[in-house]
Order: C-alpha cells, then sequence, then structure tokens
C-alpha cells in the first residue's frame, strides 16, 4: 500500500540516519501482528500516552491503518491525568488521527462496586472501548501490550494462584480486543521511540513499589533475564505450549459438561458417577465453578468433599450456592435469609392464584363422571370437603410429619424426604399444604392420606403448581 506523505515524514525523523531509521523500524515492523488488523476497516486504538500506545499508533499510521484513537483520563493524578491527556490531543492532531476521550470518577466507581482501583479502571476502560466499538462500528480495539507485559501477567497470576487458564499468557486477538505488540519487547519499543524520536509521557505510579505488578517488572524480571537473556522468547513459547494443552484439557471439559452437567429452573447439577469417572476431578469443576463466582479455593475445598464422599456441605459465592450431595454437585442462586422471614402464602377462598413466592392456582369443581387421578405430580386432587380453608402454603419445618397417599401411619417429613431420595436443596426448598393444623400434602410431591379422592368424593380441590426451581 503506498505510504501517504504523512507517512513518509514520520519513518524518517529528522536526524536520524536511513540506515538507523531502517533498523528500529524493522525491530518492530516484522515483530507487530498487524495480520490481525483488517486493513478494509477502521482500527481503534488505545491510547495513554505512554511508551507503548504511542508506539503503537505510530506504527499503525505508518503502515496504512485507518486510526481511531480513544484515551481515558481517570482523573487518579491530579493535574498530571489533565497534562497526560493534553498530550495525546496534540500528537493525535500532529498524526491526524480523530481522537474520542473519556472522563471518569474512578475513586467513586470503585466505592460504589466495592473494587479496587485498578479494577475498577479495568471495567471502566473496556465498557467505554466496546462502546465506540458499536458507536463506530470498529470490529477491534487496540491495546499496547506486549511480551514484557505478557511475562509480567503470567508471572502475576502465578504468584496469586490460578488455573491453567491463567498460564496461557494474552491472546493476539480475544474477541474484540487486538494486541497486535505481543511479540515486541518493552525495550525494542523504547528503541522504537527513540529512533522515530517520539515523545511520551510516564505515569509515576508505574515506577512505584507499591503495586504487585510493578515489583514484578522491576525487580523479578530482570533478574529471569540475567539467568536466561531469550527470557521473553521462551517464555512466549511457555505460554503457547500451555495454550495448546488448554486447548485440549477444554475440549474434554466440553465432552463432560454435555454427559454429567445438566441445567435447569437457574439450577445447575453436576452428576457424582460422572466426577467418579475422572482421574481427577478438581480441574474440571474448576471450569464449570469458577465463572460462576466460585473463589479457587471454594473449588479445592469442593473437590475435596468429592473425593472423599463427604455430603451435605456447602459452598458460596456471591451470587451461588453449590452443595455436595449424593448425586452430585448442585449449584443454586443464594437463598438470603438474614431477615429471619419466611414465605408464606395464605388461601382464605376458593378460587385462588398468586405467582410469588411461587406459582400456584387452587381451584373447586364438582367431580365429573369418568373422573381420573391426575399423574402430574404438579396437580394435586384431594376431597375438598375433607379440606377446609384457610390453607396456608409454607415451607416444611423440623418436627413436620404427615400421612402419606397409601399409608396408614404417619412419618415425618425428614424421614419421608430420605425415603424419596431427595437432595438437600431440594428439601431446603420444599414446600407443603396445612390445614387446620396439619400437613394435607408435601407440594408436588405426596398428598396425605386421608385428604385424598374416593368413590364418595363430590367435590375436588385442586392445587396446581407451576414449574419452578422449587420442584
Amino acid at each position: 500500500m503506498p505510504r501517504s506523505p504523512l507517512c513518509a515524514s514520520l519513518l524518517c525523523p529528522l536526524g536520524v540516519s536511513s540506515e538507523c531509521k531502517f533498523s528500529y523500524l524493522y525491530i518492530l515492523t516484522m515483530k507487530i501482528s498487524t495480520d490481525i488488523l483488517r486493513r478494509d476497516r477502521p482500527v481503534l486504538v488505545a491510547v495513554s500516552g505512554g511508551a507503548d500506545s504511542v508506539a503503537l499508533l505510530h506504527m499503525l499510521v505508518a503502515a496504512g491503518f485507518e486510526c481511531v484513537a480513544a484515551h481515558c483520563n481517570f482523573h487518579l493524578r491530579g493535574a498530571d491525568s489533565d497534562s497526560d491527556e493534553a498530550f495525546v490531543r496534540a500528537f493525535c492532531e500532529r498524526l491526524g488521527v480523530p481522537l474520542r476521550v473519556a472522563q471518569f470518577d474512578t475513586l467513586a466507581y470503585a466505592a460504589e462496586h466495592k473494587a479496587s482501583v485498578e479494577m475498577a479502571a479495568r471495567e471502566l476502560r473496556y465498557d467505554w472501548f466496546f462502546s465506540l466499538l458499536d458507536e463506530l462500528d470498529i470490529p477491534v480495539v487496540a491495546v499496547a501490550h506486549h511480551a514484557d507485559d505478557a511475562a509480567e501477567t503470567f508471572m502475576l497470576n502465578l504468584t496469586r494462584g490460578t488455573g491453567l487458564r491463567g498460564l496461557t499468557g494474552m491472546k493476539p486477538l480475544q474477541g474484540r480486543v487486538a494486541r497486535p505488540m505481543l511479540g515486541t519487547s518493552r525495550r525494542e519499543v523504547e528503541l522504537y521511540c527513540q529512533a522515530h524520536r517520539l515523545a511520551f509521557v510516564t505515569d509515576c505510579t508505574n515506577l512505584s513499589d507499591d503495586f504487585a505488578r510493578n515489583k514484578i517488572r522491576h525487580h523479578v524480571i530482570p533478574q529471569l533475564k540475567d539467568i536466561n537473556p531469550s527470557f521473553l522468547s521462551t517464555m512466549r513459547q511457555n505460554m503457547l505450549h500451555l495454550s495448546q494443552v488448554m486447548d485440549v484439557f477444554l475440549s474434554q471439559v466440553d465432552t463432560f459438561r454435555s454427559r454429567h452437567v445438566t441445567s435447569a429452573h437457574g439450577e445447575v447439577r453436576i452428576a457424582y458417577a460422572g466426577l467418579q469417572e475422572l482421574p481427577c476431578a478438581e480441574p474440571f469443576l474448576f471450569e464449570i465453578l469458577t465463572p460462576l463466582g466460585f473463589s479457587p479455593r471454594s473449588v479445592h475445598d469442593l473437590a475435596r468433599c468429592v473425593a472423599e464422599g463427604r455430603f451435605g456441605r456447602f459452598f458460596f459465592s456471591p451470587s451461588k450456592r453449590a452443595v455436595v450431595d449424593r448425586s452430585g454437585v448442585i449449584i443454586q442462586p443464594a437463598v438470603s435469609l438474614a431477615d429471619g422471614s419466611e414465605d408464606v402464602v395464605l388461601v382464605e377462598e376458593c378460587p385462588f392464584s398468586v405467582a410469588e413466592p411461587l406459582a400456584v392456582s387452587l381451584s373447586r369443581w364438582p367431580r365429573p363422571q369418568g373422573y381420573a387421578f391426575s399423574r402430574d405430580p404438579l396437580v394435586m386432587h384431594f376431597d375438598a370437603d375433607k379440606v377446609k380453608l384457610p390453607i396456608t402454603l409454607r415451607h416444611w419445618r423440623s418436627g413436620d410429619s404427615f400421612r402419606p397417599l397409601g399409608m396408614r401411619g404417619e412419618k415425618k417429613l425428614s424421614d419421608f424426604f430420605v425415603d424419596s431420595k431427595m437432595s438437600r436443596p431440594e428439601k431446603e426448598m420444599a414446600w407443603v399444604a396445612e390445614a387446620e393444623g396439619r400437613v394435607i400434602a408435601v407440594l408436588g410431591r405426596r398428598i396425605d392420606d386421608r385428604c385424598k379422592v374416593t368413590d364418595s368424593t363430590s367435590r375436588i380441590l385442586e392445587i396446581k403448581l407451576t414449574v419452578s426451581e422449587h420442584f
């Protein structure tokens, strides 16, 4: 593609010999992955004003890409943040690149979402980038992560603790985020800026060892480079091999998921029999549970319970709870009982219907000719003359008992649940119908024998449930 006069001037900075110019340009252009970018579409380029993003934008413009720059002012460093914004504006004006700028109150966002400042800035940044991609109809945002960044992230993840996925490294193209500079080192970026006399700003927070990443950058990585001068190249190969292993493993996880994981009505079940077939269940559980918010430590402890056959223990994420049951691992929305309240539905007239806290309707009608018992467990029929209003629908309580249909004696509900092989979450979520102080049915399971429809029944009382996570 022929270069514009602007591109030519960028590639031949004043006072730099053609030999030097070619040498330093070659360093970057031969290692930048422009094949992940489309030349027929614009590229959104994230520009902080640092050496990495300045070099990336300069290089892409010089290579003939149509670019739109995006700069975030997080207002974390007072006047320095505004100075960085002014620098980026001037730099983009010099290159003739249109610029979009976003202003963020990062500290307020972090406090509101109970996140670290670093995580808040990341969420704000990428949410805005993706909204710009939609607004401008641009396929990807290019960010200036390079080989040193990838190695630092690897070491940071290794230090904090991570699954295999955290060791596979950054991807050149991940969704709508492109990283063309992953094959380029920080030193090569600095040489490129030097050769082309590109000014850039330095974020003083990057110099402080108060942050874990900076400690790795300033102390750990240099030591590793001393041990192995080809450390970055070696790390790229290591992460490539781990990524290939991850791909093979994820295909096995997908196979396991299709065979042994079911999801219905907001509940996920992982079959115990399937977990027993695995030589090690923990990595499979990690891939299934961490996207649901469970911490690596919770997954590890849960996997031990599975391996040792210890049932009944609960594990919690911010929005989910998991229990190790004899049938497997059951994941449901977390239930909050902090206010000590109990869901109760009082039925004082018939017909009756309600949607919350459970969807149920009650009706009464004369027994028709040729009446047949309902075989649907969610539709329960009673002799209406044996059940007097009001009827209370509530969760079962310890000590509740009833006479299950077909039996002559009383049975505690706790024993009935065991005989019915109900899981612990199913027991906890069980509802009963109560009339005149006694349980007349475990909803969706069994009615009391004393309320059943007989040949002498003249009126039918019907309790009909709508399928939900409760039944």
